[in-house]
Order: structure tokens, then sequence, then C-alpha cells
């Protein structure tokens, strides 16, 4: 009677043992210049385990399942969308080496200024006897840190000098003058543009200074977004670039040392 009982507690103490090692599934999310995003599902089956789908979401609505069929030699599977907001492509690849491990990368290259955060989520299940799951969600923000302020000092042949200082980001970013440390307003603000190569909203913004105050400007670039707030690198009188308005350009930057 006790070697009958036995064998099922062994058989359920296996089962259990398997749970434990489940399927890993990793996500990690990227902005790419000139791009756009790029959202990349990971996974690792249990040792002798193999792949029986990988299920995708976009903002919990599933849109894509990956079955690779082995018996063909069909490892990848890709398909692109062409949306009016984005043109969204999906490429799943299952290792060939090991066959239990493989990726899912989703890239979101915007046509129109992203307006709205999304969730991806990545279902990972293996094959029978145990469907080994696993399963993560993200959630992609439509933020992009702002760059670093570039500023220009605009000299003209009579009077004060203008600075001219800008910056790109996602969403708009603004731009902050300060004088020791001190907000000032500007004496005019650009309006945003949407710049269709970088995917990014391009701002700049003007500053004249009293004579006596130029050595001590900053212009800071700053992106909200709800109760966020990313500040980008500063920009200061000595970094920027001069430019005297008879059409002649003179650069005086650190760079320009590098180049010489």
């Amino acid at each position: 009677m006790a070697s009958e009982m036995k064998i099922p507690i062994v058989t359920i103490l296996a089962f259990l043992l398997s749970l434990v090692k489940a399927t890993q599934v990793e996500i990690t999310q990227e902005w790419k210049p000139d791009f756009g995003w790029e959202v990349t599902c990971s996974w690792n089956l249990y040792m002798n385990d193999t792949l029986q789908s990988v299920n995708l979401s976009k903002n919990k609505q599933q849109f894509f399942i990956f079955r690779p069929e082995t018996q063909y030699g069909n490892l990848r599977k890709t398909n692109t969308w062409d949306l009016v907001e984005s043109v969204m492509k999906v490429d799943c690849l299952e290792a060939v080496d090991s066959g239990i491990k493989g990726k899912c990368v989703l890239s979101l290259e915007p046509q129109v200024p992203p307006r709205r955060d999304f969730t991806f989520g990545c279902e990972v299940s293996g094959e029978r006897p145990y469907f080994r799951m696993g399963q993560r969600e993200v959630t992609v923000e439509a933020l992009v840190p702002p760059s670093k302020a570039v500023m220009n000092v605009m000299t003209p042949e009579s009077g004060p000098a203008s600075l001219n200082c800008s910056t790109s980001g996602l969403p708009a970013p603004n731009i902050i003058w300060t004088v020791d440390d001190q907000k000032v307003p500007p004496n005019f603000h650009g309006v945003p543009v949407w710049n269709a190569t970088s995917k990014l909203w391009d701002v700049w913004s003007s500053f004249t200074p009293q004579p006596e105050a130029l050595h001590r400007v900053q212009c800071t670039p700053e992106v909200k977004k709800g109760n966020q707030l990313v500040r980008g690198l500063a920009s200061q009188y000595n970094d920027a670039y001069r430019i005297v308005l008879d059409g002649t350009m003179i650069i005086f930057s650190a760079l320009a040392t590098l180049l010489l």
C-alpha cells in the first residue's frame, strides 16, 4: 500500500517542480533617434521545453501570435501595419541553436505627433503537457527627454546682443531663461514645430539681456507630462555660437578646439 502511494506523490512533486521552473520573459524598450520606439520581448523556456506560442498585445488587445513551424524550418515571422498614426512592425525569431530562446521586436515609427502612452504585453507559452507560461507588460510613455539646449548669440552691427536657444523633445519642451539662477521671461517664444525626421518637437526662444548680464545667462529645456518634469542639459553664454548679423558667422565653442 505504501509503494502505491509513493508513485502519485512523486508525480505531484515533479509537477510542482516543473511549475517552479517557469518560462522567463523580459521586456526592454528604447527610443531610437530619427525613428521611434523599439520594444523587445525575449524569452527563455525551461530546459527540454518547446515553444507553443507568443501572444503580443497593445493596450490589452491581442494583435499578433507567433507559432514557430519547426517542421517546415520556419522559425521567424514578421508583419507590418501601416496605420495613420504610425508604422508598426513585429519581427519574431526563435533561436535555431537552442530552441528554448527567442525574441519578438516591436518597432513603432510615429507618423504624427504621439499624444498617448500605450501598453505592450507579451505572453509566452511552452508546449504540452505543462504549458509553462510567462508574461510581462510595460507602459511605453509618449515622452522623450529634451535634447541639450543650443544657444546662439545674434550680434547686430549696433545695439545689444540677442540670445536664441533651441531644443527638441516629446512633448514639446519649454525653454527656461535664467540670469544668476533667477527666472526671467523671454522676449519671444517660437511656435513648436513637429520634425518628421527626428519624430520630435523643435522649439526655440529668444532673450535680450542687459550687456553686463550676458555672461550670467542660461537657458534650460524641460518637458512636462502630467506630474513629471524632465530637464535637459542647459546652455550658457560661454557655450554659445556667435553670429554677426552682417552675414559672417564666427563660432566660439569648446568643440571648435577639437576640430583644429
